[in-house]
């Protein structure tokens, strides 16, 4: 049969998203999901979002890699999801008062009086939240866990970090210049790295740029992908909560190959929790896939 389906863009991030709210799509194989995200032979894509059932929440999301394997956690994914769940399925509601969101945020003037909306849903690494308007969405992201300095040997040297876990594992390291930073060799070698755990951790390298507003580069080597993919949400969360206790303030701007990320968190003492990552979504096209 023909499937409807979306293809959405958050920050450079890229997603089939589907509606699954009937639990058919369970039994399709990884191999079938790794030819729909495959690049020019497939519809081409960082990984595969799916709307389903949540008994307490507004829904459920379920994120497969382009690898076709489950993953518990995806930033841009949920917020593109968010998206979809709201102004395309009528879930959720509008935000008031009592929705939950940032610590000491509120709605700011370019809102306007565009209709702004909130969502629950439930995700692999737990209970989420997401508030949108426009083309803006933000979602919270997992309180940083497993926070460790770790200082890994590779063939260049060693490379000093921090490794914690944002919903996924992610080793984030400050750099000179990321531009310069040869990410085809290094990232592999820090993602499979054994003293970042068996299950491997996504690379990150971030740098200031004091000349463009204060805010930080980043790029990523992603698990699952196994390739630089144009932003990922939780690893923006992760050098956020890393930088936070190194003092910098909230909210933090990042900058992707895909654009601008600003997230936001709340910090006591060598706590920082409270975590929400913001940025633009786009719907990109619609289509369908046959025999899905």
């Amino acid at each position: 049969m023909n499937r409807p389906f979306l293809k959405m863009a958050g920050a450079g991030n890229d997603f089939i998203v589907l509606d699954d709210r009937d639990d058919s799509l369970r039994n399709i194989t990884p191999e079938r999901w790794v030819d729909l995200c495959a690049r020019r032979i497939g519809v081409g894509a960082d990984g595969v979002l799916m709307l389903r059932l949540s008994e307490t929440a507004d829904f459920r999301m379920t994120y497969l890699n382009a690898d076709g394997l489950e993953a518990p956690m995806c930033g841009n994914g949920a917020r593109c999801l968010a998206m979809a769940a709201a102004m395309e399925f009528g879930l959720g509601g509008e935000f008031t008062d009592e929705s939950p969101a940032p610590e000491g945020w509120s709605l700011s003037a370019a809102a306007g009086s565009k209709q702004v909306w909130a969502v629950e849903f439930d995700a692999g690494d737990g209970r989420h939240h997401a508030i949108g308007w426009g083309q803006t969405v933000m979602t919270t992201i997992g309180d940083p866990v497993g926070m460790t300095t770790l200082d890994l040997d590779i063939t260049s040297g060693r490379v000093q970090g921090c490794l914690l876990d944002t919903g996924v594992p992610h080793f984030v390291t400050i750099v000179e210049n990321t531009a310069s930073v040869d990410i085809a060799t290094v990232g592999p070698q820090i993602r499979y790295h054994p003293d970042v755990g068996p299950a491997g951790a996504n690379a990150d390298f971030i740098n200031r740029e004091p000349d463009i507003g204060g805010s930080w580069s980043i790029r990523t080597w992603e698990r699952g992908v196994e390739d630089e993919t144009l932003a990922c949400g939780t690893g923006c969360a992760a050098a956020a909560a890393m930088l936070a206790l190194s003092g910098v303030r909230s909210p933090v701007m990042l900058r992707t190959g895909g654009g601008l990320l600003k997230v936001h968190f709340s910090h006591e003492g060598e706590v920082v929790h409270g975590l929400w990552l913001e940025g633009e979504v786009t719907i990109v096209y619609r289509g369908s896939i046959t025999d899905l």
